[in-house]
């Protein structure tokens, strides 16, 4: 009877032995669980709680200023929630008002896509990239900053940089995940300009107010048209054909006949630079037409490539325009000299013959 006690009362306490193991190692499991759902939960409240949007203000001058502040929230100002750069308006200060820090961090010669709703995602846009001459340009320091003052960093890009398209970015402020503060910045194309006898094409919105001109005559018998690694001739045919009208940017081709204008014309007349991106049109000295002729060329911006994929797009779509150019070729000096000489060959023939009839009269 004393053995069969002892093994109810061992079975007993292995049975409490083994309740406890398992209550033991159920317990780590059972927190493992409640943190990994408190997470979860956690992340689905944060993405289902979009942050804040602070409207920033934007006043535009010779140096733009845009702040952002937690009370002009909402669209109160969104009027002035961008900033345009350009030549002549070349300089922009961000400023984050207090709690709020500037975005991307750190801010320096990287800022965001144009299209990107987060100030911290495809933020790796080098600003060299989107300026000429790829320049060492960067944000600094706004000086004498203090406690009180607004967190401030100011860009200047030289005008000499300014790109041949128009081109956009973003930066802003933002406090955490929970408020944000975003600035859309356009940087303005440069004018199509010319100088002697070099245009320089730029494809902006503003850039080609003003149509180009150049003369050829057999002191300056050749042009040189610079349309950049933005841009591409037009007509494509420029060595085969020419325009004798205005360009909209759909001429593939032209139909004008050099020798209609320029009897001797050969198609190495033109040369191609690749590295410049240009093309030079040289007239023989003595292959200049009788008469003054006209021929129009120009240069337009080159198909943009679709964003990548996981890339943004940019905010809006941006109008290129044309640059057009007219080229007046003037007739060569023998030409206008016999036309000279018969002009007056032919006065003093009448002279003479008035003369005559005065005699016999």
């Amino acid at each position: 009877m004393l053995c069969l006690g002892s093994q109810a009362t061992s079975r007993a306490l292995q049975r409490q032995v083994r309740q406890q193991l398992c209550y033991s190692l159920r317990a780590p499991v059972v927190l493992s669980a409640c943190l990994l759902l408190a997470m979860t939960c956690c992340e689905y409240l944060s993405a289902a709680k979009p942050a804040t949007e602070i409207s920033p203000n934007c006043v535009p001058g010779v140096e733009t200023t845009c702040t952002c502040e937690e009370n002009k929230s909402g669209r109160e100002a969104a009027a002035s929630n961008s900033a345009t750069l350009s030549q002549a308006q070349n300089a922009l200060k961000l400023e984050c008002k207090p709690n709020l820090q500037i975005a991307p961090e750190p801010l320096k010669d990287k800022v965001c896509s144009a299209g990107s709703d987060d100030l911290k995602k495809d933020c790796d846009v080098k600003l060299s990239s989107l300026l000429v001459g790829n320049p060492d340009v960067s944000w600094a320091e706004v000086s004498e900053q203090s406690r009180s003052q607004p967190v401030s960093k100011r860009l200047t890009i030289p005008p000499e940089n300014f790109p041949l398209v128009d081109e956009q970015f973003a930066v802003g402020c933002t406090e955490n995940t929970t408020k944000k503060c975003k600035v859309t910045v356009t940087v303005e194309a440069r004018p199509s300009v010319t100088q002697g006898q070099t245009v320089t094409c730029a494809y902006g919105a503003g850039s080609n107010d003003l149509r180009q001109a150049v003369k050829l005559s057999p002191t300056q018998n050749s042009f040189t048209l610079v349309c950049g690694d933005k841009g591409e001739v037009l007509p494509k045919n420029y060595n085969e054909a020419f325009c004798s009208s205005g360009l909209t940017g759909n001429e593939e081709t032209c139909k004008g006949s050099y020798t209609s204008i320029l009897p001797g014309y050969e198609a190495n007349w033109w040369n191609k630079d690749d590295t410049k991106h240009s093309v030079t049109l040289s007239i023989p000295t003595d292959q200049f037409p009788a008469e003054e002729a006209k021929i129009v060329v120009g240069c337009r911006q080159k198909e943009q490539q679709p964003s990548p994929v996981g890339k943004e797009s940019p905010l809006h779509t941006l109008t290129p325009t044309v640059c057009i150019v007219d080229v007046t070729i003037e007739a060569s000096s023998f030409a206008s000299l016999s036309s000279r000489r018969a002009d007056v060959f032919g006065l003093l023939a009448g002279a003479a013959v008035m003369t005559i009839f005065a005699q016999h009269a």
